[in-house]
């Protein structure tokens, strides 16, 4: 990934945006446990090609806002996301983890 330290293309409310391969991130919040979470999407990114993981985010996302009627709530039951905090302090996760470990987490 391809990190780039900026404050216009992050959305507000979010450190970090992943448009693969880059990151956008904000530079007051660029920590290791940040850049870690974002090489989390990375692989998964990789796993499922580029536009699969986006229609499936998204997919996850919409099924979560539908699911709770909550947009923040929605965004934390993402498996992706949930994955990626969940080890996003581990750094170790992206070598030993398993293919598709995203699979194990549910909206």
């Amino acid at each position: 990934m391809i990190f780039i330290r900026t404050n216009y293309i992050v959305p507000p409310g979010y450190g970090a945006i992943s448009i693969y391969p880059l990151v956008f991130i904000r530079p007051e919040v660029d920590t290791p446990t940040l850049r870690n979470h974002e090489n989390i999407h990375g692989k998964q990114i990789e796993e499922l090609l580029w536009g699969p993981f986006y229609v499936l985010y998204i997919a996850f996302w919409v099924w979560g806002l539908l699911k709770y009627r909550d947009h923040q709530r929605a965004y934390q039951r993402i498996p992706f996301e949930q994955e990626a905090y969940m080890h996003e302090e581990h750094q170790r996760h992206l070598y030993d983890r398993r293919w598709y470990h995203w699979r194990r987490f549910t909206v």
